[in-house]
Parts: C-alpha cells; structure tokens; sequence
C-alpha cells in the first residue's frame, strides 16, 4: 500500500476464496467506523509523483475524537499542525508562520483528513466498493467522493484481520500517497485541548470561512 498533507498496494488480484471469512472481511470498514469513537496513532506517510518518483517522505502523530474533532501533527520533515473542533479546522504551517482556517461542512468529504472524525454515514460521501483479494484476512475497500470539488478522485483503505493499515490516495494531479498507521489506541480519553487552536500571534492568517 502506498497521502499527501491534509488530503490523506496496487490493485490485488481476484480472489476464489469466499464464505465466512469473506463476509467478515466485507464488515471491516462498516464495524471499524461503527464503533469508533477516539483514535490516537503514528504514521508515516510518503507522496509519490505521477511518474512514481518519491516527492516527500514525512512523519507524525494524529489525534481523533469523533464526531468532528482531530488534531493531525507533521512533525518530520516540516512542522504542520491541522486541528479541527467539528465547526473550523485550522491548517498551522510552522515554517510559513501562516495558518488558515476553513470551514468543517465545506470541507467534509473533500478531504480524507476529515474521514476518520465524520459522525455521519460514509455512504453519503462515498461510493463504497469493497475490492476482492487473495490475501487471507486482508479487505480492500474503494472510495470515490461524490463531492466534484473534492481534492482527490480516488481512496483505499486496506484492513487486516479488522485492523487498518494503510489508507492510499490518488489526487486530481496523478499522485499516489500513502498513510501507514502505527501503534494505534482506539476508544482512548484524549484532552480537549488537542481539539482547539489559538493562532501564534505575529502569523499571517487566512479566514476562509468569512
């Protein structure tokens, strides 16, 4: 499995393999999305240009709290803070001092940052399909934004054995970017302050939302 900044396995061959561990695996997304309420994780994250050339390596920790509320922290090679508290979402460039801020309803289901802290129905966003795999325990899952404004034409999200382990995007310029999630803790108490952002004074600020 191979996500670029806020926006977040090539296509496996067919399975003959069906039954009961088949339809678990087409549970996978609807029962990890149904049950979650909070997620803390790592990730590492890597953007490959059209041509398949690596343009941009980076890792960082993100916080989730659903619904409408995650704080995703790029923490190498570049400082970037993106917090969202279910009415504004704040984009935080460190090294730019600039931060900008943009509405949450405007951007749901535009960008797969927004995916996880959705409380609403998938389905609403998305066309679902779940993809066929050879791989014992491992489900495939298609999603394609029905938003036209949306930065990207294409999501996967990849599960094994119900745990997902990498989300894969493919934007609107040809690039394929990919999230792998580590040491993930579901369903665990994280501060409120993680949810709220007060800009650094000195900072060009963008308002998007006026």
């Amino acid at each position: 499995m191979k996500l670029k900044r806020l926006v977040f396995a090539g296509m496996l061959a067919c399975t003959t393999t069906f039954g009961n561990a088949a339809e678990n695996q087409r549970d996978d997304l609807e029962v990890f999305m149904q049950d979650l309420k909070s997620l803390h994780a790592e990730f590492s994250q890597q953007v490959l240009s059209a041509e398949g050339t690596v343009r941009e390596t980076s890792t960082g920790k993100v916080n989730i709290e659903r619904p409408g509320k995650f704080h995703w922290e790029y923490e190498k090679p570049y400082r970037q803070t993106i917090v969202a508290n279910g009415e504004k979402i704040w984009v935080y460039d460190k090294d730019l001092e600039q931060v900008t801020i943009k509405s949450f309803k405007q951007a749901l289901g535009s960008t797969p940052a927004l995916l996880f802290s959705s409380g609403g129905d998938l389905h609403e966003a998305f066309d679902i399909e779940e993809l066929e795999t050879e791989v014992e325990g491992e489900s495939l899952f298609e999603l394609i934004p029905k938003d036209e404004q949306a930065q990207f034409e294409s999501m996967y999200l990849n599960f094994t054995n119900g745990v997902l382990q990498d989300l894969e995007l493919h934007d609107n310029l040809g690039q394929i970017s990919t999230i792998t999630f580590l040491n993930q803790q579901r369903n665990v108490q994280i501060a409120p302050e993680f949810f709220n952002f007060e800009p650094p004074k000195g900072v060009d600020l963008i308002d998007g939302t006026k």
